[in-house]
């Protein structure tokens, strides 16, 4: 995985300074569905509903964030730390 500076927040945000043209986000089919929130600068950038995988992901999904360069996105999601924690940006989709 290609290193990025992440901030932790609270317990289910990530704060990442957009460096890549892609966010990586791995996806498990064994746990629900949740919202995951994008934000820059308190206003909200995308808004969608996601199984993230805790652990070994069963697949990876993408979101191009080229647009979001420079910018520092906060990430939110209900729960799963550990998810949000295996999220990473990379030039080329996993």
């Amino acid at each position: 995985m290609v290193s990025m500076n992440i901030l932790s927040l609270q317990a289910a945000d990530i704060a990442i300074k957009i460096t890549k043209k892609y966010l990586n986000l791995p996806v498990s089919s064994k746990v629900e569905r949740a919202e995951m929130t994008f934000t820059v600068d308190g206003s909200v950038e995308r808004r969608f509903d996601i199984r993230l995988a805790a652990t070994e992901p069963d697949y990876w999904v993408f979101c191009d964030v080229s647009t979001l360069m420079g910018k520092t996105l906060t990430i939110h999601y209900p729960t799963n730390q550990q998810g949000l924690n295996l999220i990473y940006q990379d030039e080329r989709i996993a």
